[in-house]
């Protein structure tokens, strides 16, 4: 039917086409005919092609839609003596030609011609109603095992605990690396300018400031723990170990900030290798921590913030370590760590814009998050899952970007203008090549990557419809980030706030309220990244062509 409806459009199009050509051919310079015919051939190629792939779909397989993937999985948990099913795969071939397999857990306490004789009812049951033939794998769990239930409580307790508190934590780590990122530009650029005297002063004011805010952030945190949570409405039930998590976490705030505040004073200096190093044996000892807090020591969920506060501390440890060896540019002494009126001014100046703007802009991600809720566990799951791949993926983005800063603020230090804007134009285009092309991988090989963090086909489906929605746009998101890295590194980072501050959070949560009332279509929402990336880099550009940053660092100083 669908190759006669095709058939016959194409029909009505060629007639049409020719009726237009003798119609408009007196009037117009040059002979519409053979465009025309171009244009009906491509609309009979088109159809042709869309009729071949639904009719090897139905001979190969198609993927399954998401309500029949959950339907499928109520209909077999709906039965009694069936615990949970998992590993679902489903092979489409038609209407009334669906077969399917699955995993079922039943106790492994009951009786196995019991469980079978449960199995078998299923089988018969969903393809007498549903018209599926499903084979179903028994899978005895064993419930009333001791080990196997505490291990599987402290995991639901651990992740429930730790998602509770995620986005505050984020929200305040974005906040504490835009205020050492503002440090990291004075350094920079003093260091440019081979001016050692500010520099060290500036060092020590950071390291001062970073003592400060730890301590301020370990006193509010512990303290007023239970109440950030209450606010973020945690579920009651994991109340108690998110409390217990979350104050043990903040007893690591100094180690934190100071981690944060130490590798942007060694990236200014531009020795990115040793931050990562450190980082390395942070993370392996937060990992081997971890396995003996809590599977051999068997403490609670507050122990893995405990791993993770050692771990941080140990990195901070040898980051000192190297920032107090003699030979240096500069030497850190703990008799010369104080603030300095001026230099504090000035880290604040260039810190607050840019710590104020991650807070946000993860704040807005938090209000994306909960629309996103509001279509179902799939929808929340995949839109986690693109999460992880695109913050993944855009590591080698952002690492380039903040080697960026720091080149722009030691030239502009330097008063090497010239060198500056050619560093300027190089970084920009080549974060929008290196952007793309992890675009491109990402939309060729998206239903992978989304199956290598969850295998189930609803959320593959929508994890990879997102990711070729926006991932052909990352240029767009790479020259957003890359200008403004150069204003960040040109003194400059009011600007980045206030572009993402109005198109990143307003623009893209006024969008997503009215699209999500008006057609209640998850696909818009995906939408909302690349419009406003595409609407942010318009005003980075204007910015960037037209506004004097070169110079932004000589007309602050004026102004003083």
């Amino acid at each position: 039917m669908e190759a006669a409806a095709a058939d016959s459009l194409s029909d009505v199009l060629a007639t049409g086409g020719v009726l237009l050509s003798t119609l408009l051919g007196p009037v117009l310079p040059f002979s519409p005919d053979g465009y025309m015919g171009v244009l009906v051939a491509l609309f009979i190629l088109r159809s042709g092609v869309e009729i071949i792939r639904k009719a090897m779909d139905q001979l190969l397989g198609e993927a399954p839609s998401q309500e029949l993937v959950a339907e499928i999985q109520a209909f077999v948990r709906s039965y009694p003596g069936v615990l949970d099913c998992h590993d679902l795969v489903i092979h489409s071939y038609g209407p009334g030609r669906r077969f399917a397999s699955i995993h079922a857990e039943v106790p492994a306490e009951e009786d196995i011609l019991v469980s079978h004789d449960i199995i078998d009812t299923i089988e018969r049951d969903i393809l007498a109603q549903k018209g599926v033939h499903l084979v179903i794998h028994m899978d005895p769990v064993a419930v009333g095992d001791p080990q196997l239930e505490y291990y599987r409580g402290l995991v639901k307790e651990a992740l429930a605990a730790v998602s509770s508190s995620g986005n505050l934590i984020f929200m305040l780590v974005g906040f504490l690396s835009g205020m050492a990122m503002g440090a990291g530009v004075l350094i920079s650029k003093y260091f440019g300018a081979k001016d050692h005297q500010r520099l060290t002063t500036a060092v020590h004011t950071a390291l001062a400031f970073g003592l400060a805010a730890g301590a301020l952030l370990t006193v509010v945190g512990v303290a007023f723990t239970p109440t950030f949570l209450v606010w973020m409405q945690t579920d009651p039930e994991v109340l108690p170990e998110a409390i217990s998590y979350f104050r043990y976490y903040f007893l690591g705030s100094l180690a934190l900030v100071l981690y944060n505040v130490c590798r942007s004073i060694m990236n200014a200096l531009g020795d990115s290798r040793r931050p990562l190093y450190y980082l390395i044996v942070s993370s392996v000892v937060n990992v081997v921590l971890d396995v003996v807090f809590l599977a051999v020591l068997r403490w609670g969920v507050w122990s893995a913030a405990v791993a993770t506060v050692i771990s941080q501390a140990g990195s901070v440890v040898l980051c000192m370590i190297h920032l107090m060896k003699k030979g240096n540019v500069f030497t850190v002494e703990w008799r010369r760590i104080r603030f300095h009126g001026d230099m504090l001014r000035e880290i604040v100046r260039n810190g607050l814009p840019s710590g104020v703007q991650n807070s946000v802009i993860a704040f807005a991600n938090v209000i994306v998050q909960s629309q996103i809720n509001s279509f179902g566990k799939l929808a929340m799951a995949a839109y986690g899952t693109h999460a992880k791949i695109e913050g993944f993926a855009f590591l080698p983005i952002t690492s380039f970007n903040m080697a960026s800063t720091t080149f722009i603020s030691q030239n502009l230090g330097a008063r090497q203008y010239d060198r500056a804007k050619k560093g300027a134009r190089f970084s920009i285009l080549a974060a929008m090549a290196l952007a793309e092309a992890i675009g491109v991988c990402c939309y060729v090989f998206a239903p992978k990557l989304i199956g290598f963090f969850d295998q189930t086909p609803g959320v593959i489906e929508l994890g990879a419809r997102q990711a070729r929605t926006v991932s052909l746009f990352f240029c767009l998101l790479a020259f957003s980030h890359a200008v403004a890295a150069v204003c960040r590194g040109a003194g400059k980072a009011f600007v980045p706030m206030c572009v993402m501050l109005a198109v990143w959070c307003v623009i893209r949560i006024g969008y997503i309220f009215v699209v999500v009332t008006l057609t209640n279509e998850i696909g818009y929402i995906y939408w909302a990244y690349p419009l406003t990336w595409g609407i942010s880099s318009v005003i980075y550009l204007f910015y960037y062509l037209r506004c004097d940053w070169v110079h932004g660092f000589d007309r602050a100083a004026e102004k003083r």
